[in-house]
């Protein structure tokens, strides 16, 4: 084999190869553009960000920009391992057990009230009477 000839088939097995590098780089791309569109998308910023997915270094810093960036959304609930309740349900606050407390020796019972002359205050009743309509029980 000459050398121009393979040097010709050099040429045609590069010129076959560069469409396949494009047709990779494109479908990696988009592998790449397509979560990211609606993961920007769902934390609330341009979905167009993604392009810079591709990017080397630069999607380092926008992982780092959506790891700690504050997400417009409402946080949904935490699927997986849930602890049971113990049965029956605790009251919440729980309720802890208080052993009856003596007397304070400081607390002095108040004595019954008595009028100024020293006769204890009569209880008041209140009640209101029948009316003159109403009949009275039988």
């Amino acid at each position: 084999m000459d050398p121009q000839q393979a040097q010709q088939q050099m040429a045609h097995a590069f010129a076959l190869l560069i469409p396949m590098i494009l047709m990779f780089w494109v479908v990696g791309a988009a592998i790449i553009i397509i979560p990211f569109w609606q993961i920007f998308k769902k934390a609330g910023m341009a979905p167009a960000l993604s392009f810079l997915m591709v990017l080397p270094l630069v999607n380092l810093v926008m992982l780092y920009v959506l790891a700690f960036s504050h997400w417009k959304i409402i946080p949904a609930p935490q699927f997986g391992y849930q602890p049971q309740q113990p049965y029956p349900p605790v009251p919440y606050p729980p309720q802890a057990y208080a052993p009856p407390q003596p007397p304070s020796p400081y607390a002095t019972p108040h004595p019954p009230a008595t009028t100024p002359t020293g006769d204890p205050v009569p209880q008041v009743v209140t009640s209101i009477p029948p009316a003159d309509d109403e009949p009275t029980g039988v």
